[in-house]
């Protein structure tokens, strides 16, 4: 496991497929994410993209990662227990810098956030995306959804 150390409670390591069992996600789209087997969707999310986990000391607070969706096309996602408050800025700096890389060799990485979700919202801003479109009745219960993304030219 590689850390990258933000601060000296955070740390960013490379995902495993154990954390996905280990994660207990608090965040503020529980209440949507619990019509659906979203450990399974995070397990997957772990086998075709890179992917990290954000620690406090050995408790996971988060995990994110992209994967491909079509050439040059990424679709980023992000799971951010409200703990991962204590540290936003450096995290959302750590992501920033990652989709930053991706991007040298993709045009566009694109991803999701839930009507009303106006933390999650401002969260996805920081990291570089910008709002493009709205998705009527996208999510699991027929939430609206907003697609954020980051274009090269």
């Amino acid at each position: 496991m590689t850390a990258e150390t933000l601060d000296r409670k955070i740390a960013i390591v490379t995902a495993e497929m154990s954390h996905a069992d280990l994660f207990e996600y608090d965040g503020i789209e529980m209440e949507i994410l619990q019509s659906i087997d979203w450990r399974a969707q995070l397990k997957g999310y772990l086998t075709i993209g890179p992917a990290w986990t954000i620690l406090s000391g050995e408790e996971i607070i988060g995990i994110g990662g992209y994967f491909t969706i079509s050439k040059g096309v990424l679709q980023a996602w992000m799971l951010f227990n409200q703990g991962a408050r204590i540290a936003r800025k450096a995290i959302a700096s750590d992501f920033k810098k990652k989709l930053r890389e991706a991007m040298e060799e993709n045009h566009r990485i694109q991803t999701y956030v839930f009507e009303g979700q106006d933390r999650a919202a401002g969260y996805v801003r920081i990291m570089g995306f910008e709002e493009e479109a709205r998705l009527k009745a996208f999510g699991p219960n027929k939430e609206n959804v907003h697609v954020y993304s980051m274009v090269n030219p």
